[in-house]
């Protein structure tokens, strides 16, 4: 009877042991999440259109992973006031299929051109997640993984503060290249208000 007494004691205590290990492990894990911040640099002009240009800097000790079509071609997200709404009207469309990951090393930024919208005030947001291995496999079969993985990542929004035209610039990125037709994110036809 001993015996099992023991035996039962040893397995409890390997059980509570594996469980606080695994707890300490995922919290710490969770509190490590990838951040990036999003700041304001300055306007430009091309080709009549007007663009705001963001600096994206991943502040945090874990790399982070944005969406788009290649570096400084992420995925963003145009918000206005609308009401007493968000109106997101003004977000360009996403091609998934031309879709991969970019990926942010800890300490790293990158430029990325917006559109600005017609209301007067908004916040731009750059959808981000952690970096994971899945993200090192080629691009198609990445995309494949991405439409049929039940288990999906947790994604964050890294917002602006409101901007206006009026912003004063801080200049904190170089002016970029004026922006070909393959590289100019644009918002698609269904993305214009409905009036």
């Amino acid at each position: 009877m001993k015996i099992v007494r023991k035996r039962l004691i040893v397995s409890v205590s390997i059980i509570i042991a594996l469980v606080l290990t695994g707890w300490l492990v995922l919290g710490t894990r969770q509190a490590q999440r990838s951040k990036l911040a999003v700041t304001f640099s300055h306007f430009e002009t091309h080709h009549d259109v007007e663009y705001a240009v963001i600096k994206v800097t991943n502040v945090s000790a874990r790399s982070a992973s944005c969406y788009g079509y290649g570096w400084e071609l992420p995925f963003y997200y145009v918000v206005s006031v609308s009401g007493t709404n968000w109106s997101w009207d003004y977000s360009p469309g996403f091609e998934w299929d031309k879709a991969r990951p970019v990926k942010l090393q800890p300490g790293a930024s990158m430029a990325v051109r917006t559109d600005v919208p017609i209301p007067e005030k908004w916040v731009v947001g750059i959808p981000y997640s952690d970096a994971t291995t899945d993200e090192t496999l080629p691009r198609r079969v990445w995309l494949l993984f991405q439409r049929f993985n039940p288990v999906k990542k947790r994604e964050s929004i890294a917002w602006s503060e409101t901007l206006t035209r009026r912003t004063k610039p801080t200049n904190i990125v170089p002016p970029l290249a004026a922006p070909t037709p393959t590289t100019a994110q644009r918002p698609t036809p269904t993305t214009t208000p409905i009036r």
